[in-house]
């Protein structure tokens, strides 16, 4: 039983792992040019987390 808990569900990423914790990112906007620090946009391709 021991062996079936420790495989459930997958690793997370160092993303995911903040995500869940709720760090923050570093939020670019390649058309402003300009760069934010707040909360992480899973949607966004430009958000990289701290």
């Amino acid at each position: 039983m021991k062996k079936q808990i420790l495989n459930l569900g997958k690793a997370l990423s160092k993303y995911e792992q903040k995500q869940i914790s709720g760090g923050e990112c570093v939020n670019v906007d390649p058309i402003r040019k300009t760069s934010t620090i707040g909360e992480c946009d899973p949607n966004s391709i430009y958000s990289t987390p701290l």
